[in-house]
């Protein structure tokens, strides 16, 4: 019989009343604490605690997993100045950095299996930025003043060396409104 099953049954040694258990009566006290066959309850068995620890044990084996997991591919995106301002901490760090071909500067590797180009950012006025990029698909609208985004690392020399080449369509950077265009079909 639980220990709330003799609280109830021996209302005379309840704490807070009248016939509270005295110095004395403290053999009641515990008894009253006690099963009715004498053992302690126990709030949680051996099984029940073996079952926490190793539920617990591979919550926090897959929260790391997933954390190292994530940790590895978490690019950051800057534009050339800010990765220039970063100075030698960026250098062998993955980026995305955005910024605008500098016309005249795209050309193919004496290889052949690559592209170099500078990208430079139009806004702060920053020192442009070398890119190379070898193998890959080179996007097709790769050309001067469209905004590119390069993702790779950059070397102590200060060239960025991209394993992605991204680059925005220029149609959506077109000033010209729907009214100026002509859209007839012409023959």
């Amino acid at each position: 019989m639980p220990a709330s099953v003799c609280w109830t049954c021996c209302a005379s040694t309840r704490p807070g009343t009248s016939d509270a258990p005295t110095e004395g009566d403290t053999q009641v006290a515990y008894a009253v604490v006690q099963h009715a066959d004498g053992q302690r309850p126990s709030p949680i068995n051996a099984s029940t605690l073996k079952v926490l620890v190793a539920g617990g044990a591979i919550a926090l084996a897959v929260v790391y997993l997933v954390l190292m997991g994530l940790q590895g591919t978490t690019v950051y995106f800057l534009t050339v100045g800010e990765l220039q301002s970063k100075g030698s901490a960026a250098q062998n760090q993955l980026y995305r950095v955005s910024g605008n071909l500098v016309p005249g500067t795209l050309a193919t590797d004496s290889s052949g299996l690559g592209i170099h180009f500078q990208i430079a950012d139009l806004t702060d006025g920053a020192t442009p930025l070398p890119v190379v990029y070898r193998g890959g698909q080179v996007p097709d609208i790769m050309g001067d003043n469209i905004e590119v985004v390069a993702e790779g690392k950059l070397d102590a020399y200060g060239t960025f060396t991209a394993n992605t080449v991204l680059a925005k369509c220029p149609s959506r950077l077109d000033s010209t409104g729907p009214e100026e265009r002509d859209y007839a079909v012409k023959a």
